[in-house]
């Protein structure tokens, strides 16, 4: 299982400016509520229907640390599925580097060694090559 600390290298400027505000799981939860949204943070309004959904979803004093923070400002909010597919790709990529290194050791090709992780990984030998000249 993740540590949802391992969301914080992929994670934008202002999501790791808001986690600093009101920590890492209550800005979790405000990108699964409103990923791919662009938010007007306004602190005056007290009808908003944001304000208040966000106070539902966080609590009412993360919602003001929040609020007061980003007061006037329109953000956008990352997509917690986007960054989730990041981390998954980042995870694989390691992955096939290590056992590319491991075929390598064993003394096949470096081109059997791409066409054998090709198979295993289900993607093409040329981004096999990407990946292990990557990392």
């Amino acid at each position: 299982m993740r540590d949802n600390k391992d969301y914080l290298r992929f994670l934008s400027a202002n999501m790791l400016q808001m986690v600093g505000v009101i920590d890492l799981d209550n800005t979790l939860s405000i990108m699964k509520r409103y990923g791919g949204r662009t938010l007007e943070m306004v602190e005056g309004k007290k009808d908003s229907i944001i304000k208040q959904e966000i106070i539902e979803l966080i609590g009412k004093e993360p919602a003001a640390l929040l609020i007061r923070e980003f007061s006037g400002e329109c953000i956008y909010i990352q997509m917690l599925s986007a960054v989730k597919a990041k981390l998954m790709r980042h995870e694989r990529n390691k992955e096939i580097n290590c056992r590319f290194n491991e075929l390598v050791k064993q003394n096949p090709s470096y081109r059997r060694a791409l066409k054998i992780l090709s198979s295993e990984f289900n993607i093409t030998d040329r981004q096999i090559y990407k990946i292990i000249n990557r990392i």
